[in-house]
């Protein structure tokens, strides 16, 4: 095998070669073509975005062989400053491979309404000795797979490894962002890659393991920031995607429920996802079977339902008839809104009766685009750097821009069938509401037509 060399043609990061002469690097090869791995082509990065950016059908297994190759990158420039052996740097580089690897179909939103976590079902494939995946990992190293886990925990000895793949300057986000970002379309999430990794550093004494920014890469990272903040507002949380998730929870729930009361009819019994509706324990080759196509083929079978509800939410997901959006920029727990969302589930609820929760959905989200670093909290999201004077601060204090990443922007939102804009545009939420509190912003607020902005 020596001298031969295996070519990657990424998006983003141009060529992507792996030595077959190097036994590490043969071993993350063959982590690629695992079944495990493979099936991460069948995962979208984005889920259901694609409903609104076309491009975005990039999948999960593009991004794990480019935050393994920016990990390698990032592991180039950190050894200037720490010690890494070549055992720790062949693990930081096979977890970042497989760090997204127990991801299940759509991404985030089938473990939110099914309460499983992929980071446990990332570990399990890590550790389980019924998958390729491990058999690869011992086979090169029987500490191999409880180092990744480690590592992947948050758990190893050098922190700053952990850092590399889950921080807040980490190469998750870093591909992510430009993939995402070019997929898309949208350029917002663009900044400068290579003097950022050029500006990273380690930073280990009695109380700091984490990988901090030098003086030379405070811009590029404060660049990164912003692109982040435009990403999460223009992409991430995007009305519409945000409304098709909340219609596939919503989906899964109707599922489950008929699939309990056995009155789930187009589709096989013995399906695993039927089963795991059903409320049997999950078990891991259970969970590899489902992938993105599987729930799509099985929205297509319940679409001849006899249940019109469900029916008529696999119709409307399957053809792109989505709900209504209208969203408040407040917390949910606002007296005011919580009355205007009561008197709208009331007179929702004179036409759908039990099916309300399916016909109003209704979502709370409140993020914080800058986190400041917690020492005492695993995978600390904050970032520090290294002023000219060599003191390590956090880059909010250096940066202007950074401080007002740090503001809460509470989010309420609300998805209902476009029927019933006009019976729900009747409550008249400049009753309710005080100037500034509802709407896209507030201007529409103000305006009295806060529950009913343009958009």
């Amino acid at each position: 095998m020596a001298g031969r060399e295996i070519f990657l043609r990424d998006t983003i990061h141009g060529i992507i070669t792996l030595d077959m002469g190097d036994a590490g690097e043969r071993l993350l090869w063959s982590l690629v073509q695992t079944p495990e791995f493979q099936r991460l082509r069948r995962i979208r990065q984005l889920g259901l975005t694609n409903l609104v950016y076309q491009g975005a059908e990039h999948t999960r297994f593009a991004h794990s062989i480019g935050v393994m190759d920016l990990t390698r990158r990032i592991l180039d420039q950190l050894e200037k400053s720490a010690a890494i052996t070549p055992e720790e740097r062949l693990a930081t580089r096979v977890t970042a491979l497989l760090h997204d690897i127990g991801h299940g179909p759509f991404s985030h939103v089938s473990e939110m309404v099914l309460g499983v976590s992929h980071e446990d079902w990332t570990r399990r494939i890590i550790t389980d000795p019924a998958t390729t995946v491990n058999r690869l990992l011992v086979e090169h190293d029987p500490e191999l797979p409880a180092r990744v886990a480690a590592i992947f925990s948050h758990a190893y000895p050098k922190r700053f490894l952990s850092s590399v793949i889950a921080g807040q300057v980490d190469a998750d986000r870093l591909d992510y962002l430009l993939r995402d970002s070019t997929m898309t379309g949208v350029k917002y999430g663009v900044f400068d890659l290579e003097r950022l990794i050029l500006g990273l550093e380690v930073h280990r004494d009695a109380s700091l393991d984490t990988v901090l920014v030098g003086v030379k890469g405070f811009h590029p990272t404060e660049a990164y920031l912003l692109a982040r903040y435009h990403m999460y507002r223009q992409v991430y949380f995007h009305k519409t995607v945000w409304c098709a998730e909340a219609m596939l929870k919503a989906l899964i729930r109707r599922a489950r429920e008929l699939a309990r009361r056995g009155e789930l009819r187009h589709a096989p019994a013995d399906h695993p996802f039927v089963r795991i509706l059903q409320g049997e324990a999950m078990e891991l080759a259970d969970y590899l079977h489902l992938d993105d196509a599987e729930m799509t083929v099985l929205m297509k079978l319940w679409r001849d339902e006899e249940d019109p509800l469900l029916a008529d939410l696999c119709r409307r997901l399957m053809d792109r008839d989505l709900y209504k959006v209208r969203i408040f920029y407040q917390p949910a727990d606002t007296p005011a809104l919580r009355q205007l969302r009561d008197a709208a589930q009331a007179m929702m609820a004179d036409s759908y009766g039990e099916d309300v929760p399916f016909r109003f959905l209704f979502e709370d989200a409140t993020d914080i685009f800058y986190q400041q670093y917690d020492p005492s909290r695993l995978g600390s999201s904050g970032i520090l750097i290294r002023n000219r004077d060599g003191e390590v601060v956090e880059i909010d204090d250096a940066s202007p821009s950074i401080r007002a990443l740090r503001l809460t922007y509470p989010m309420h939102m609300w998805c209902f069938p476009a029927e019933d804009k006009p019976r729900l545009a009747a409550l008249h939420a400049e009753d309710l509401l005080e100037p500034g509190q509802g709407g896209d912003d507030g201007a529409a607020a103000a305006t009295g037509d806060g529950l009913w902005p343009d958009g």
